[in-house]
């Protein structure tokens, strides 16, 4: 029997009325599975963080075959299974927040231009909210305070195995 996931109070009550038990076999094995459906993607990879709050750290990933059409789909686990509640371009964009905290800032920035996104999350989704874009070119982007989300390798999982 796999163990229950170590969630907040509420998050455990909401699963216990459902029909269908979260547990951290159960997320695992979604993750794992979305991550070798793009594993033919040799660029970019995944992260994890919980921008919902609910315990249960989002798969965030990167990927494409170039700059000209990377893609980030953000992904939830609930008792329904795995969910999408992002998908948007990602060409020249770091990522950076607190890897717990309730927002992630989207950082896109090429020849001289930039663009900072503040994604959170609305209850079903995530939203993207512009909070800086340069005024023209600039000579240097601006340094964002949050640490900066390092993608790891599609071909390396051991960031899904040791999620809980």
């Amino acid at each position: 029997m796999a163990a229950s996931l170590g969630v907040n109070a509420k998050a455990k009550r909401g699963y216990a009325k459902g029909k269908r038990t979260i547990t951290t076999q159960s997320v695992k094995k979604a993750y794992l599975k979305k991550i070798y459906s793009l594993s033919k993607f040799q660029d970019e990879g995944y992260f994890l963080t919980d921008i919902t709050g609910d315990g249960i750290p989002e798969l965030w990933v990167k990927y494409g075959t170039c700059e000209a059409d990377y893609m980030l789909d953000v992904y939830t686990y609930t008792k329904s299974g795995l969910r999408r509640i992002l998908r948007t371009g990602a060409s020249h964009t770091g990522y950076y927040g607190n890897p717990n905290g309730n927002y992630v800032i989207a950082q896109n920035a090429h020849m001289g231009y930039e663009v900072d996104t503040r994604i959170t999350y609305t209850g079903k989704k995530l939203r993207e909210k512009i909070i800086y874009e340069s005024p023209g070119e600039v000579e240097n982007y601006r340094d964002l305070s949050e640490p900066i989300f390092n993608f790891t390798p599609f071909n390396d999982t051991s960031a899904i195995y040791f999620l809980f």
